[in-house]
Parts: C-alpha cells; sequence; structure tokens
C-alpha cells in the first residue's frame, strides 16, 4: 500500500488571507467582498478568495492620514460601511476620496442609503470623544483602531453624487422588511424582529436595550458573527442543493 499524503488545505487558505493582509493600499473593499465571496465557492481558488478577504480585513483597519480635527465643511466620498439605522439618524464610515475615513452621522433619507453610494454632504466635523473617567469607555482609541479619527454631523440630508450601488436593492428590502414587522406584531416586539432581522435598532426602547446589556445579549441587537453564520450556511445548503441536481456538474465536482 501506498504511503497516505495528508492534505493540508487550511495552511493554503491561511497563506492566501496573510498574503491580501500584506497588500499595500486601501483596496476597493467592495469589489474585495465580492470577490472573496465567489472564489471561496470553488476549493482551487479559495485561496484567492482568502486574499480577498485579507486585503478587505486590511483596508478597515489602515489608519489614513489625520483629516481636519473641527469645523464645518463638504465631504465627498463612498459609503465604507453598512448604513445603521438608529432613532432619528443613520450612522455609517465615510471614505473620501483621499482614503481618510469619517464616522458620519446623517438624517434619514427618502432613497435607500447603501453600502458603495457615492455621496456629497454638509457636515460640522468633530474629534471623537476620549476616556472620561479611569478604565472608562474610550471611544476616541475605538474608532482610531479602525483608522478613523473624526466624526461628521450632518448639517443637511445627504446627496448622491452617482448611480445608487447594486446593494441598495438589499437596503430596500430592509425596509419593506421593517415595514412588514410593524404592520404585523405589537411595537416593542416588532422593534426586536426588525433588530435581529433586519440589523435595524431605530425602534428598540432604552428598557429593551438595557435588559438586553444587562444580561450579556446585547450583541444579539445588532450584526453578528452568529447572524452571518446562520446566513452562510442557509446559502451553503440551498446552493449545494440546486448544483447536485445539474447532473453532470455533480459527477464531476466535489
Amino acid at each position: 500500500m501506498g504511503a497516505t499524503v495528508k492534505r493540508r488545505p487550511l495552511v493554503a487558505l491561511a497563506a492566501g488571507f496573510a498574503f491580501g493582509t500584506a497588500l499595500p493600499g486601501h483596496g476597493f473593499p467592495v469589489a474585495a467582498a465580492a470577490a472573496a465571496a465567489l472564489l471561496a465557492l470553488s476549493p482551487p481558488l479559495a485561496p484567492a478568495g482568502f486574499a480577498c478577504a485579507g486585503l478587505l480585513a486590511a483596508s478597515s483597519t489602515r489608519a489614513p492620514p489625520s483629516p481636519p480635527r473641527g469645523g464645518d465643511a463638504v465631504l465627498e466620498g463612498r459609503v465604507a460601511s453598512v448604513p445603521e439605522r438608529l432613532d432619528d439618524r443613520v450612522r455609517f464610515v465615510l471614505a473620501g476620496r483621499d482614503g481618510q475615513l469619517v464616522l458620519a452621522t446623517v438624517p434619514p433619507t427618502t432613497w435607500p442609503l447603501a453600502l458603495g453610494d457615492r455621496i456629497r454632504v454638509e457636515a460640522r466635523l468633530r474629534a471623537p470623544e476620549g476616556q472620561r473617567n479611569p478604565r472608562g469607555r474610550d471611544r476616541a482609541a475605538e474608532l482610531a483602531a479602525r483608522g478613523i479619527a473624526v466624526e461628521a454631523h450632518a448639517t443637511s440630508p445627504p446627496a448622491r453624487v452617482a448611480a445608487p450601488s447594486p446593494l441598495a436593492v438589499l437596503e430596500l428590502g430592509r425596509s419593506r422588511f421593517a415595514e412588514a414587522a410593524a404592520l404585523a406584531l405589537p411595537p416593542r416586539e416588532a422593534a426586536l424582529v426588525r433588530a435581529i432581522g433586519a440589523g435595524d435598532r431605530s425602534g428598540v426602547d432604552a428598557a429593551t436595550n438595557d435588559a438586553f446589556a444587562r444580561s450579556g445579549l446585547a450583541h444579539l441587537l445588532s450584526v453578528s458573527g452568529l447572524h452571518l453564520a446562520v446566513v452562510a450556511l442557509g446559502a451553503y445548503r440551498v446552493l449545494r442543493s440546486l448544483l447536485a441536481r445539474v447532473a453532470p456538474l455533480a459527477a464531476r465536482v466535489e
């Protein structure tokens, strides 16, 4: 009997991820995320997919040059994070043309603001608040770890400067899901369904937030690894079932 060859697929995946994190520049996060997802579906190309994932991870943590620390400004750039819906505002990371990252807070828009949208907004800039009490929360340090050195609070609604992002369809779906939950459930239950199912925490009251925080379950109200794992597993099962129905493909590809 011949010697058994031990395969170590994780080594290639780890090497691909490490290579992606070592690439220079800020990259193209939306394109890198799409490439990572598509390439990871094919085992031979999975290391390349992990390289794209490494580029995406590194792009979000590289600190850009220090932006202005105060005053009014007109900002133009790309929405670089999934917009977070709060009580009466929307918060997201805005990547400027020069690669600078700004944590922007804007009023709700009549059109779905989505990851990848290019917008212009008038805003008041300020430095994030640092640690106020010993061992207390240091918001400035938390944002600095993400490469963000300034916050921007809009003084007028944002305006698109380019065609809507392809992901605007998903944001529209989130809005319709929230509307359906509000129509079918009591206000408090609808707010929880919107937070867990669509990442929309705008309707969760302070008492509910406090109850989840004291029980150690606050992460359930935001988009977390648990949510991503559920979606990824569901997508894997559906895709595998569909591909298995294609006889020529199922007979040749694992």
